[in-house]
Formats: C-alpha cells, structure tokens, sequence
C-alpha cells in the first residue's frame, strides 16, 4: 500500500520530533477518555486525519477526500455547497480543547488541529513554548506564494517559518524538473523543458481595484501555475508581464516568440456577494482560443484561500486531464510534429488516444514504442506507468500469445512498481495498480489503489472514472455511477468507456430507453463491449433491425468478443449477475455462438 513505508518515519512537527507509535498512544488515550466528547464521527474524523499524516499523506487531507473517506459524501460532494467536514473539523478543535483542559492536561504529546487547515499538529505541550508554537503551513496548493503584508511584531516567526516553506516548495519542484520561472528564467526554463509543451499563466486581471478582488486575482494566478506543476508533461511558466499592459495580441506573440505554446489568462471581478472568475486558455501559435470557462463561488466559511484553492486545481485539471484541452491539441499534432517531440513522449501521448479505444492496431504500434522508452528513459515514471496499462492490456484483451494471464498481470504489476518507486504520486501509476490488482482478483488493493489516486486530485475525471468502473463491475452500482457521471460531467469529450457500466446499470434496472442513450455514447469507440450493449438496448426496446445490423457490425469489427462474449464479461471482473443479464440481452436482441449461426446459415 501507497505510503506504509513512511510509517516508521517520526512524526515531525515545529516543536518536536514523535515517533508514530508515540502518536498512536496519544491518540488512544484521547479516545478512551471521558474529557473527549467527540461523536462516533467525529472520533472516526480524527483517528482518519492522524493516521493519513502518520502514513505520508498529509498532503491529500483536503475537504473532498475527507468528506468521502470519513462522511459518506458521494462523489459529487461540493465542499462549498456542503459544509460537513469544516463544522466538524471546527467542533473536533474544542472536543481536543476540552480534553487538554482535563485528562490530557499533563501529556507530554498534544494532538491539535489547527484553524484552517486539516492536517493535525503534533507538539509539546509545555506551558513555556505555547505562545511560539504556530500552526504549520497549508500544504503546498493550500499556501499563499504572494508577498503578505508586514505582519505584527508578535507574528514574525510565522513569516521566517512561512519563507522556509516557500523556499523549500520551489525545490521541490525544480527537482520534480517542474519550472515556474519569471523572465530572466524563461530561455533556461525553455533549454530544459525539451520537447514538453510550455504553458504560461498570465497574471489574472481584477477588473475593479477593490482589494479582495485583487487578492482573488493574484492568487488564483499563482495557484494555477502550481497546480498545473504537478503535470509533469507540461512546463509551467508565471508569466513575466502583465496581460492588461498591452494589447492581446502584442502579449500572445511575445510568449509566441519566446516558445511558449499556451497562456492561461483571466479576469476576475465582482457580482454581488460572488466572485467570478473568467478563465481561457490560449494557442499562441493560433490565437485560438481552446477553452473557457466561468466560475461564480462565494466567500464564506472557507476563506480566500481555499477559494483560491478550488478554482486552480479545477482549472488546471480542465486544462491538462487526459482528455483536456492541452492533453488533446498535443495528441493531435504528435505524429506529425517530426523531431520536435521525443521518442518517449511522443509514446507516452500516442498511449492516451491509445486509451480511448483499446485497438488492437494501437496497443501493437505502443507496446514496443513503451518498452524501448523505459530503456531509453529508465526515469520516466509516466513511461513505465503507460507500459503498465499496455502490459495489461495484453492479457486482459488477449493481445499477447501468452495463455498464463498472471504472467502477464505480474509484468505490469513490475512497471507500475517502478512508475511509483521513481514518483509515489504518479496518478498513472497508481490508476493502473487499481486496474492490475482488479483483474488479478484483488478487489480491496484496486479500490485502495483508486481512491488514493483520487485523493491526489479529486477533479482529475479519469480517477473518478476508474473508482467508478471498479466499484460498478462489482455490482456496487450505487457507489459507482456517481463516480461515472461526475467524469463525464467534467470531460468534454468523455471516451466510450466512461459510459459502460451507467448502460449496464440501466439495462439492469429495466430503464431501457437511458440504456440507449448511454450505450450510443458507450459505441463510439466501435469496441465490441459497446457495440454489444448498443444491440442489447436496441433489442430491449423491440427495435429488431437495428439491433441486428449492430450485431453484424460488432462481429466485423471485434471478431474475438463475439465469439465469446461471456467470456469477455467474466475477464473483466463482472459479477456473475451482470454476466447472466447481459447474455440473456445479447441473446434477446438476436446473437447466436458463431459456428450455430453458420450452421443455420
């Protein structure tokens, strides 16, 4: 599991250094105290908390994983709209209190929660040092990275503590090779970014000079270019000029003629008691304008920052998801951009528009592509996640010769153990272990698997889609499908996959004519998976023509799935009702086995 080799590492906080097993026994004594009012979920919220920073998770410690992982929320929970997780957390900090005042006044180990954030602080609890003990920064897409103003005399080590923060994030990402460069860094960032695209995130525009809406301006810019950073397809540039300095197409050439590819611009002004915030992503080399977008979020309980927060990573996410803007004009463009694109990138592209159809033309051009480039390139950890998902494929869909399919479960299972030995949170990585250990049969470790890639970015559509493809073949439709729409929703052009398991659920409760409109966008891909449940709705709905006609083209076109189509069926992992269910559709709407339809023919 993700993380457990960070369990015998001390806890480490500002005013001391506590061994996990030294926390535990804290947080034991807290539970079993009378002074600890806290109820079932809020104990559950807490023991969730301390055991995620104790594992090396901290940094997934935010509302949406919480509200999922402790609360039960669905996948469409909004932190905003639902404020569970912020009053409980508010409610855990005077359950701790009240502790403290009691039972736990003597302990030398104290547990806090500090306001604002999520992640618990582990500190000594002596009288002397209270008044120097400060709550650690917000992790690293949490943290304001803009100058703030001169703060109280009584406030000064939280700045030097906040600068060391700062400094030692922008190693982390120089070492990630993740550049964030103003304009004297630009012409080196660019010599080392390669063949990578360059993105670079203007300063966002406030539109009245009203400080909060400043603030929100500064802030979301900068949050952008550090959520984008964690792409490490993409370099990621702030912008050295100010977008309303000039004209829009006297900045758009001038990032043109320094070799920057795309600007993420906006603006953002006031509407009543709202923000909004109005983001666009633009190709130089075109002027065209690939996607916008508008949000309107309110300034409540969450405060600015988290406000801040949520609207970069959703806009990064919208920017660079596997099937976003810059993900699919990079695509488009690769096999015929010549030597301006590397053999290993260029492979690692190619494998998702492999991903949309799972062909069998495209896994014979990527495979051998992969296996060179984890040669070539030893450290790509998206490589060897990519050869990861290849691998399987070729024992989940048959593609290799080999009959022993844990022998080639066991291949991938290596390159995604080297993907996520290079980069614990290669999401890639960790989504193709869910899928590994589910086709092995491993049911637990792949929901695990999902749900920390998941945790890592809650906006990231494919994570969504992959929980919601785990849980659904394992008939926990209910868990599922919320996963599956709130992929789509988030995908411009969502592949066929996404909408399987929302048909297969439809067909089983009997809404036939939802089967079809899923199932038309399930055949898109012209996989025999799809074509399969586009005849069953066609059948289900009486429509005998069309779904015969589908029939023979899901033979022509996927000649191994409609010899066997139960069999494709179990080796995905579905549960033996959905098998019956769908057989017993496919039979309705006319299949027969191949060699008894050529003896009636």
């Amino acid at each position: 599991m993700l993380g457990t080799e960070m369990h015998n590492q001390p806890a480490q906080t500002l005013g001391a250094n506590f061994p996990p097993e030294q926390v535990r026994d804290e947080l034991a004594r807290i539970l079993a105290s009378n002074s600890f009012r806290a109820t079932p979920r809020r104990r559950r919220l807490l023991e969730y908390i301390v055991e995620e920073v104790l594992a090396g998770r901290g940094h997934m410690l935010k509302g949406y994983a919480i509200g999922l992982a402790v609360f039960d929320r669905k996948a469409d929970f909004d932190p905003q709209a639902d404020a569970v997780v912020r009053l409980e957390a508010r409610r855990l900090r005077h359950d701790l209190d009240g502790y403290y005042a009691g039972d736990g006044a003597k302990n030398r180990l104290r547990i806090m929660v500090p306001k604002g954030q999520y992640n618990p602080l582990f500190c000594l609890q002596h009288p002397e040092e209270d008044a120097a003990v400060a709550p650690e920064p917000p992790d690293r897409d949490e943290g304001s990275m803009q100058p703030l103003p001169p703060a109280p005399r009584w406030h000064r080590p939280r700045m030097l503590f906040w600068s060391v923060f700062v400094l030692a994030l922008s190693g982390i990402l120089v070492w990630n090779m993740y550049f964030i460069y103003r304009e004297k860094g630009w012409d080196t960032g660019l010599a080392q970014a390669g063949s990578r695209p360059a993105v670079a995130v203007l300063p966002f525009v406030a539109i009245s000079s009203e400080p909060d809406q400043e603030r929100v301006a500064i802030g979301v810019s900068d949050r952008i270019a550090t959520a984008l950073s964690t792409y490490p397809d993409y370099v990621v540039f702030l912008s050295p000029f100010d977008s309303s300095a000039s004209n829009d197409d006297d900045y758009i050439e001038r990032a043109d003629k320094r070799g920057i590819r795309y600007l993420v611009e906006g603006r953002v002004q006031t509407e009543g008691q709202s923000f909004a915030v109005n983001a666009f992503l633009v190709d130089t080399r075109t002027k065209q304008i690939l996607w916008s977008k508008t949000y309107l979020t309110e300034l409540g309980e969450a405060g600015l920052m988290e406000t801040q927060t949520d609207i970069a990573k959703e806009i990064a996410t919208e920017v660079s998801q596997p099937y976003g803007a810059i993900r699919t004009e990079v695509t488009r463009g690769a096999k015929t951009a010549g030597p301006n694109i590397s053999g290993s990138f260029r492979c690692v592209l190619e494998g998702y528009a492999y991903r949309r159809d799972f062909s069998r033309q495209g896994f014979n051009a990527l495979s051998p592509c992969l296996e060179k480039a984890v040669v070539q390139d030893p450290g790509y950890a998206e490589a060897w996640a990519m050869l990861a998902w290849v691998r399987l494929d070729g024992g989940r869909f048959g593609y290799l010769q080999n009959p022993d399919k844990m022998d080639i479960y066991g291949s991938a299972l290596t390159a995604a153990a080297n993907a996520l030995a290079l980069d614990r949170t290669e999401i890639l990585g960790l989504k193709a272990m869910s899928s590994i250990n589910h086709y092995m049969g491993n049911f637990a470790e792949s929901e695990d698997y999902a749900r920390q890639a998941l945790a890592l970015n809650p906006y990231d559509p494919d994570s969504l889609a992959q929980l919601g493809w785990r849980l659904s073949t394992r008939g926990r439709f209910d868990e599922g499908i919320p996963y599956l729409n709130a992929a789509i929703a988030r995908t411009a052009s969502a592949p066929g996959w996404y909408y399987y398991l929302i048909a297969v659920d439809d067909y089983l409760d009997g809404n036939y004519r939802e089967m079809l409109n899923a199932a038309e966008h399930s055949a898109v891909d012209r996989s025999g998976f799809g074509l399969s449940l586009l005849a069953t709705a066609y059948g289900a709905l009486g429509n005998q023509k069309l779904a015969t006609d589908t029939l023979s083209k899901m033979a022509v076109v996927d000649p191994e799935f409609n010899r066997d189509p139960a069999g494709f069926y179990r080796s995905q992992q579905a549960t033996e009702e959905i098998v019956e269910a769908l057989m017993a559709g496919l039979e309705k709407a006319g299949w027969k086995p191949p060699s008894n339809r050529a003896a009636g023919g």
